[in-house]
């Protein structure tokens, strides 16, 4: 996770459906699932017992430098400063976003926890990003000529065809209409004839 995802997306997330959420600060599910995840990732809470690390929580651990008296080389990355592995973080009725220094103790601790990252995806980028319906109303001309929008309808075109929707039955054609076109197309005083050499 970056670090400006996890401060502005996944814990401002956290801390308010935690503020949603009813009964004892400890056994809500939001606080429930965030003391896991800092379980899992090797940390502990304030105020609750020390727990033997897992495998996991090795792996997602940062290096340690070789030698006592070495300095930590410069970061690879944003906010990649280490924070003691055995100094705990506050319980999330407790954290503050604006303190820097809780937010970047627990974002060292959770940044490549595959749990915080699956619900962060799930709860915030595959819902903003890949929306999508169960169930999708679509329409074309057949059924908007038909009854399912209106009981009566009553249409025109300037080019007579039987293409309508069944609905609608058979176009009725206007008496005597085809003649006058007919008529017009052929009058001399409206149409000419000029003979071209091929």
């Amino acid at each position: 996770l970056r670090k400006v995802d996890f401060e502005q997306d996944l814990i401002a997330l956290l801390r308010s459906n935690f503020e949603n959420e009813s009964g004892p600060y400890r056994l809500r599910p939001s606080s429930l699932m965030y003391n896991t995840w800092v379980e899992q990732a090797g940390g502990r809470t304030k105020g609750a017992e020390p727990k033997p690390k897992t495998a996991a929580a090795a792996v997602l651990a940062p290096a340690k430098p070789s030698g006592g008296g070495e300095r930590h080389s410069a970061a690879e990355g944003e906010g990649e400063e280490a924070a003691p592995e055995d100094e705990p973080v506050v319980p999330l009725w407790l954290l503050k976003q604006s303190n820097e220094e809780q937010v970047g103790r627990l974002f060292q601790l959770l940044r490549r926890l595959p749990q915080a990252i699956h619900w962060y995806l799930e709860q915030t980028i595959f819902p903003t990003y890949t929306q999508h319906q169960r169930i999708k109303l679509s329409a074309s001309g057949q059924e908007l000529g038909g009854a399912m929008l209106f009981p009566s309808r009553i249409g025109f075109s300037g080019t007579p065809s039987d293409l309508l929707p069944l609905d609608l039955g058979r176009c009725g054609y206007e008496e005597g209409s085809d003649g006058q076109m007919l008529h017009v197309l052929t009058d001399p005083a409206v149409v000419s004839v000029d003979s071209v050499a091929s």
